[in-house]
């Protein structure tokens, strides 16, 4: 199998892991290549759809214009919104109709331009928006009315964080296509670094989506805990391990004695021990290494991540675990986050039935700890 081939072949792997309805046409405006997810949204089989003018998923009253813009599009492709400002509907096999928003790039192939749409269902975020601007509409709200508008308001957060998601996956995906291009031809191998920075800016950017549901699940205690037995020393051994993969990373993992198992959500407990490790990996002095330390103590495993460094400050502590929170280092050298890492740990920790803390000393070390309930 050639390069060429090969990496066609990686293409079309990442189109059907793409989370979005993926639409490829030609310069006719003829559907060329569908992901899983079109047929899945649409209703139609891919050999229904390979070949038919796009306008066949165009609800009937917009087609006539939307050949017209299609072509418009063509004398003049780039990156865009479809219809910005305007509402979209796309038309399913069966003539049901659902509003859509769509994201328009030209793709180069050597048989011609091509254009990949990206189709994203809205409806959820247009029903929510509906029950929100219907419950402004109330005045005077009761204590039950008041309830209902919060949930409302935290559905519509996850709505928005997952419409937020959506575009970033979309971002990732075609970087990863793009790395894939530039691996199979050294002409655009020079640019691989830069593909890569992109690629790890929307795992930042995703990582950021997830601490923001977090809080909102947090904030109306509707964050469940399930708790099983963990093995805990082969968990930290996993952690730091996938860190050690990812970089280079120096971590010592110590145990001090008699440490078993915990009751704990393995996941919860994993996002604990990543929170404090990439804090500890980010603001470590140079060439220093980061401590995990576990012991058992009375009824209660302490874990506690130590990193050597330039410290915080004893006025900066009281607010290391709230809401939004970041520390005057971190402001100052645009280190990325929201300041929520702390906050979710110590709400998770507490959720568990244990406890946090920090200790300090400016200029040589900082140590964040926790402690979780011995299995029983």
């Amino acid at each position: 199998m050639d390069e060429r081939a090969l990496a066609d072949r990686k293409f079309r792997a990442l189109l059907e892991s793409a989370p979005d309805s993926i639409v490829i046409v030609d310069r006719e405006g003829r559907i060329a290549i569908v992901n899983q997810q079109v047929e899945q949204m649409f209703g139609y089989g891919r050999d229904e759809l390979i070949g038919q003018p796009v306008e066949i998923l165009v609800p009937e009253r917009f087609r006539a214009p939307h050949v017209a813009d299609r072509d418009g599009y063509i004398a003049s492709p780039r990156t865009r919104p479809m219809g910005a400002g305007l509402e979209l509907f796309a038309r399913r096999k069966d003539g049901s109709e659902l509003p859509v928003e769509i994201s328009l790039s030209p793709l180069q192939d050597p048989d011609g331009m091509l254009v990949t749409s990206i189709v994203r269902d809205v409806s959820d975020r247009k029903r929510v928006e509906g029950q929100l601007r219907e419950a402004a509409r109330e005045l005077q709200l009761s204590n039950a009315e008041l309830e209902e508008l919060q949930q409302l308001r935290e559905e519509w957060t996850s709505v928005i964080a997952h419409d937020i998601r959506q575009p970033v996956a979309a971002i990732s995906f075609y970087a990863q296509a793009l790395a894939l291009t530039a691996a199979a031809d050294e002409a655009l191998q020079r640019i691989q670094p830069r593909v890569e920075s992109i690629v790890d800016a929307t795992q930042q950017l995703d990582r950021m989506i997830s601490d923001l549901l977090d809080v909102t699940r947090l904030g109306a205690g509707r964050l469940a805990i399930e708790r099983v037995r963990v093995d805990l020393m082969a968990l930290l051994e996993r952690v730091i391990e996938r860190f050690s993969r990812d970089g280079d990373h120096p971590i010592e993992l110590r145990s001090l004695g008699g440490v078993s198992s915990v009751d704990a959500d393995p996941g919860r407990l994993e996002q604990i021990l990543e929170n404090l490790i990439s804090n500890a990996l980010k603001y470590r002095e140079l060439n220093t290494r980061v401590v995990v330390a576990a012991r058992h103590r009375d009824n209660e495993i302490e874990v506690a991540v130590t990193n050597s460094g330039a410290g915080i400050s004893a006025a900066e502590l009281p607010g290391l675990f709230t809401r939004f929170y970041r520390t005057a280092s971190a402001n100052r050298n645009g280190a990325p986050g929201l300041g929520l890492g702390l906050y979710i740990t110590r709400e998770l920790v507490q959720a568990h039935g244990g406890r946090v803390w920090v200790e300090s000393l400016p200029g040589q070390q900082t140590t964040f700890g926790f402690t979780l309930p011995v299995h029983t």
